[in-house]
């Protein structure tokens, strides 16, 4: 039979039991408000960390749009400032046009002047045949498949043998052949007169602007020649 037990035993086990479970409740409670202080303070620091987060993203937002507009401002003053130059450029660019204007009018006009001077110089002095002039003999002279040998007389006057020792030099660089003719002390027209029945010494005087008149045959062979007068008067 089992042994009856002490009342007052059952009683201290009972009290024991009893203070167990409070223990356990009060155990729960703390926890339970423990991990309400823990989740609460993650929440706060939680919070905390967004604003922080939240702040260093608009700080990032504000450097980034500061060095946008510092960009932005540095392109368009890059931009003014070839359009400056561009400017600056195209001014340079007018001036330098006018100022080449300028110097081809003054160019035309020293070159009238020049020829004018030739002009006075050739009414007053001797009888003389121009670097264009004689450019313009060559020329025309290469034109030409037939070059007849030419005989060339002159009048017996100092300046009239000169001018026929030019017109043979022009001529005879020009390809022609030239042989001294006859001195025609007196009778003789004044001015240049040809005679070539082929054209061809017409033809390159024309070209060279020198002035002639047509000279009547004398010869006993036709052959082709130049009478160099006296120099006709002004």
């Amino acid at each position: 039979m089992p042994k009856a037990r002490n009342p007052e035993q059952n009683a201290r086990k009972a009290q024991r039991g009893i203070m167990t479970t409070d223990g356990l409740l009060s155990v729960t409670n703390w926890i339970y408000l423990l991990s309400l202080f823990i989740a609460a303070v993650a929440s706060v620091g939680l919070w905390r960390l967004s604003i922080a987060s939240g702040e260093e993203k608009d700080r990032q937002l504000e450097h980034y749009k500061t060095e946008a507009a510092e960009r932005i401002a540095g392109a368009n003053a890059t931009a003014e400032s070839a359009r400056a130059e561009a400017a600056q450029a195209n001014e340079r660019s007018r001036g330098l046009e006018k100022d080449a204007e300028v110097a081809r009018a003054e160019q035309e006009r020293l070159k009238v002047r020049s020829l004018d001077l030739e002009l006075q110089i050739k009414k007053i002095g001797p009888r003389e045949i121009l670097v264009s002039q004689f450019e313009a003999i060559k020329a025309a002279s290469a034109e030409e498949s037939f070059k007849p040998m030419i005989r060339l007389d002159s009048a017996g006057d100092p300046e009239s043998q000169r001018f026929a020792q030019i017109i043979a030099n022009a001529l005879g660089e020009s390809g022609f052949s030239v042989r001294g003719g006859s001195t025609i002390i007196s009778g003789s027209s004044p001015g240049l007169a040809v005679f070539d029945p082929s054209g061809a010494i017409q033809r390159v005087l024309i070209r060279g602007g020198i002035q002639f008149g047509q000279a009547t045959n004398y010869g006993s062979n036709q052959e082709t020649f130049i009478v160099v007068g006296q120099k006709p008067a002004e």
